[in-house]
């Protein structure tokens, strides 16, 4: 269990569940991680996403909110903000896509580097994925294991239909297993933050 806070909910699903667990990536979560390195780096090396999918599927990049064009220049620190997205539709997704023709005209907002802030060291980011990037590669974080917020797991709950609790393989607080119907009142009393991993199993004959 991630030991900085007190509840962690695993659930084990069918894989077909996956899809529902990925919208929680675009409201927010916090991921633990080695900070002080550049974008590119942490996208590669402490993800494991290939150079080449960064490269092709990875478009638009926000960093503390301000779109970044170079991922070696950029320094994704301890307490960052980091959004990641395929590329986004119409003239304002052209415009913040990463080496866009039209980077000129958000000249004021393009992220810029400040110098000394380049410390390796262990931390967190907030992160928020969308769109293709999301549906690719919303598993890895998931399994992984991330921090998300209690109000907001909890909403994500109650808007699930009446079988999506029973279709669950599995639901475990702490590594005790949990009843669906006692799944609220847990998240409900856990804090304003939770530890969640979602495993995906194989589906049986």
């Amino acid at each position: 269990m991630n030991k900085d806070l007190k509840t962690e909910i695993a659930f084990e699903i069918g894989t077909p569940l996956m899809h529902r667990f990925l919208l929680l990536l675009q409201h927010g979560f916090m991921v633990k991680c080695s900070t002080g390195c550049s974008v590119i780096k942490f996208l590669c090396e402490e993800l494991g996403l290939t150079p080449e999918y960064v490269s092709e599927k990875i478009q638009t990049v926000f960093l503390d909110g301000k779109p970044v064009d170079d991922l070696e220049g950029a320094t994704v620190k301890n307490g960052s903000r980091l959004s990641l997205s395929s590329a986004m539709p119409g003239l304002v997704g052209i415009t913040l896509k990463r080496g866009s023709i039209l980077a000129s005209f958000r000249q004021t907002i393009t992220y810029v580097e400040e110098p000394g802030t380049r410390k390796e060291a262990k931390g967190s980011i907030y992160m928020k994925l969308f769109n293709l990037v999301m549906k690719e590669t919303g598993s890895l974080f998931l399994e992984r294991g991330i921090c998300v917020q209690s109000s907001i797991l909890l909403d994500f709950i109650r808007n699930q239909n009446e079988n999506f609790l029973a279709d669950c393989k599995g639901i475990k607080r702490n590594g005790v297993q949990v009843e669906a119907a006692a799944l609220e009142s847990v998240i409900s009393s856990a804090g304003d933050w939770i530890y969640l991993k979602v495993i995906a199993g194989q589906e049986e004959d």
